[in-house]
């Protein structure tokens, strides 16, 4: 599950949090995956930048709040990379 991928990244620190971050990284060819939240606002603009980047790009399931408990934050956060 994505859910498990996104903790073991964020363990082992290849992790990028928010959209400014992950399209930076994104642009450079720097990720595995993009998670977008179901909430995201921004989501034309990865789902752009990932096919053209050949990265994947996965759709959590729930919220940005949810997503942000998953990744061990208090707060929401609406895109997430997994670095190389």
């Amino acid at each position: 599950m994505i859910e498990n991928e996104i903790k073991k990244a964020s363990e082992q620190g290849k992790i990028v949090i928010g959209a400014r971050a992950v399209l930076k990284e994104l642009r450079s060819g720097n990720l595995k995956t993009v998670v977008i939240s179901s909430n995201c606002p921004f989501s034309r603009d990865f789902r752009k930048y990932a096919e053209l980047s050949g990265t994947e790009l996965v759709e959590f399931g729930g919220t940005g709040k949810q997503l942000g408990t998953v990744c061990g934050k208090p707060f929401p956060i609406s895109t997430v990379g997994i670095k190389k």
